[in-house]
């Protein structure tokens, strides 16, 4: 039987792009560079930027195919999944005891940080590092291994507290627990948390008295000078509102309103000097 002959297989259609197609790409290599950049700054202008993209996307497609038609939702929700998921470390103490006896703390890599005083605290601080900060913080994780491994010296020291370290990215979770520790990455992160705790709680102190303890503000402007003098202040941007309280409002008594002015000018040249670095 004679064989068919084979079909002549068909010249390669080589597609070439048009200038509207060309110019519909550039839009999206531009709203994935907005996306990147966003997702280094804040959640709300890393959803925008998604938003953006997701157009941009749908413009090329509809440029490309010359059809009508939107991506997938689900497209926009995994790129918001992909953003908003992102590196948080945790820190948490108790100490029977003291006060507060619970401290917990997060920290985002974008420097988005919340201070709570026990895990139902209906009233968190939040607040924001400087990018310094933050990638020292993040570092020190790193050389721990992201905490997988024991941070427990096993000496015999002084109940000081249980301390708990917790890193989460994804599907990668990691925590341990520890009371005292000689590894000088794990100290250094100890020290770091307890300047937020310190500074947090300078703040929790001076919005009380500043409400409800008139005569007690310079005291309490005095302890968070002390604070800062140490330079254990951790993000003194926060305090700017309760300081320009305290200067606006004659009710207070004319030395605390001296203090605040003297805080407030050198937390804010302070903070315009490190806009000038960046």
């Amino acid at each position: 039987m004679k064989r068919s002959a084979r079909p002549a297989t068909a010249s390669p259609r080589i597609l070439t792009p048009s200038p509207r197609a060309i110019n519909a790409s550039s839009h999206v290599a531009i709203a994935f560079a907005r996306t990147a950049t966003a997702s280094s700054r804040t959640l709300t202008a890393s959803l925008d930027a998604v938003t953006a993209c997701y157009r941009a996307v749908t413009a090329c497609y509809r440029a490309v195919t010359g059809r009508e038609r939107s991506l997938p939702l689900l497209l926009l929700l995994s790129l918001t999944t992909t953003l908003s998921a992102q590196p948080l470390i945790t820190y948490s103490k108790y100490f029977k005891g003291s006060t507060p006896e619970t401290v917990i703390i997060t920290l985002n890599k974008n420097g988005e940080a919340v201070y709570k005083e026990s895990v139902n605290d209906d009233q968190p601080l939040n607040f924001q590092l400087t990018e310094a900060e933050t990638t020292e913080i993040f570092t020190l994780t790193d050389k721990l291994g992201l905490f997988d491994r024991p941070l427990e010296s096993g000496l015999k020291v002084a109940q000081m507290g249980v301390k708990t370290f917790r890193f989460e990215n994804g599907d990668v979770k990691n925590e341990v627990k520890f009371n005292y520790s000689i590894i000088p990455e794990a100290q250094a992160i100890q020290d770091w948390f307890e300047r937020i705790t310190e500074s947090e709680q300078r703040y929790i102190d001076l919005d009380r008295a500043a409400h409800f303890d008139k005569l007690g503000v310079n005291q309490s402007l005095l302890l968070l000078q002390i604070v800062y003098e140490k330079n254990r202040l951790i993000a003194p941007q926060q305090f700017l509102p309760l300081l320009d309280r305290v200067i606006k409002n004659e009710s207070y008594l004319h030395i605390a309103r001296e203090r605040a002015a003297s805080l407030a000018e050198a937390f804010r040249t302070r903070q315009s000097a490190k806009v000038e670095r960046q």
